[in-house]
């Protein structure tokens, strides 16, 4: 330093020779700078191309004659094309290595991974003989079309979809898909089953392998609700016929309409619900001791302050949803605008029929008859903020759409494939 303060201080120091000096230093920083941005934009490039290029392949790999060798030049050839196009007065030379993988599990899910190791030439660059090379790694995921039955929407909760205590689930052909970030947002314990195709989860789950017959996907891209635009049938006013009713005993045919303040039957009564639409306002369905609830072509939607449903033990429910009109398909609706804490119950052991969907979108489903529960449905959906199942409940959910005329909702049933990128 004392030597550089004299030097600028010498009033014989060369000023040439000193500006010479700190030009040619400036300039090196320059190339320097220009040299580590342009790398930096060319690894950004490579990802983005390959990133491109495994959508390529997975898109191949979802053809009928499908063909590995076709999907890897697919994702050479567009790796290479699509650099050389992007890097402007750098030029791909090879592509010293580059790899597909892919597999096939239950549900025929596919997994392609493509990897690429570019040398890109570029004039300001002078390693390795003006070349640098560049690697990146992109992995693609495919669900292929399929049949949906559950669909879990809490997106971060712990054991938004649970099993514990011989509990069983089995949707044999159909998929079951929670949405919850959480490593165990899937949760089973204690002797429980859960029979199906295919289980996807936005997180992990936690429970024994020996609880699935396939293991769960994890990583899953979130399953926006199937029914978040359909709209809820009209609620009517509060007759005073309709205002807390109460059935315990003898044999009932209910009309179609809003009731309010809840709907109780029990004892024997035996109650059948004539088709059409029904409104709970601000009260629950409740069917209780050996009472028995019938209803061919029903929608039933709850609203308002403690509107859910509740079928004890010894109850016998044998419903079906519509076949047209606002509730196609539903069975059971909350209200989107009810309580997180609205918890809909099925304790029944012989609740045999519940044909069309169930759809909980703030709520809980909780099950825990001590038996079969849906297995005499053509088929049975499910859509529910949280799902848990407990104490011996086998829930069945067929598939069976072309024994039934009831339909099937949009986004339920059978769905498309995907493709999306794992990260």
């Amino acid at each position: 330093m004392v030597f550089l303060k004299r030097f600028f201080e010498d009033e014989r120091g060369n000023f040439a020779t000193v500006f010479g000096v700190l030009a040619a230093a400036f300039s090196v920083a320059i190339a320097m700078a220009v040299q580590v941005s342009g790398l930096s934009h060319a690894r950004s490039n490579l990802q983005e191309v390959v990133d491109a290029a495994v959508i390529a392949a997975a898109k191949e790999a979802q053809l009928a004659n499908f063909n590995r060798t076709v999907a890897q030049g697919v994702a050479e050839d567009f790796v290479l094309s699509n650099m050389s196009g992007r890097m402007h007065e750098a030029k791909v030379e090879t592509v010293v290595k580059s790899g597909l993988r892919s597999y096939a599990t239950q549900f025929a899910r596919t997994e392609i991974t493509v990897n690429a190791a570019v040398k890109v030439a570029h004039p300001l660059w002078s390693t390795g003989g003006n070349t640098v090379t560049m690697q990146a790694s992109a992995t693609a995921r495919i669900r292929s079309a399929g049949k949906m039955c559950v669909i879990v929407l809490e997106d971060s909760e712990q054991g938004a979809l649970s099993l514990t205590t011989r509990a069983r689930m089995t949707a044999t052909d159909c998929a079951v898909y929670s949405n919850s970030v959480s490593r165990a947002g899937i949760v089973t314990a204690n002797h429980v089953r859960l029979d199906s195709r295919f289980v996807c989860t936005a997180g992990g789950f936690k429970g024994r392998l020996t609880h699935y017959t396939s293991k769960p996907l994890t990583d899953c891209p979130q399953t926006p609700d199937p029914l978040a635009g359909r709209k809820p049938p009209a609620v009517g006013a509060c007759l005073a016929a309709n205002s807390n009713v109460s059935i315990t005993k003898g044999v009932h045919t209910l009309k179609p309409g809003t009731y309010c303040g809840g709907l109780t039957i029990k004892g024997k009564a035996e109650v059948t619900l004539a088709p059409g639409e029904y409104v709970f306002r601000d009260g629950p369905l409740v069917v209780t001791g050996s009472a028995t609830l019938r209803g061919e072509y029903v929608g039933l939607y709850f609203t308002g302050k403690n509107a859910v449903a509740e079928f004890g033990i010894a109850s016998t429910i044998d419903l079906g949803a519509p076949k047209s009109g606002p509730m196609s398909g539903i069975l059971i609706y909350q209200d989107r605008g009810n309580s997180r804490d609205d918890l809909f119950s099925i304790k029944s052991s012989n609740a045999r029929n519940l044909l069309g969907t169930i759809y909980i979108p703030r709520g809980g489903l909780f099950i825990d008859a001590a038996g079969k529960v849906a297995d005499q449905s053509a088929y049975t959906t499910i859509v529910a903020r949280t799902m848990k199942l407990s104490n011996g409940p086998n829930l069945m959910l067929n598939t069976d759409y072309d024994g039934t005329d009831v339909p099937v909702p949009m986004g339920l049933g059978p769905v498309k494939g995907d493709i999306w990128l794992a990260r």
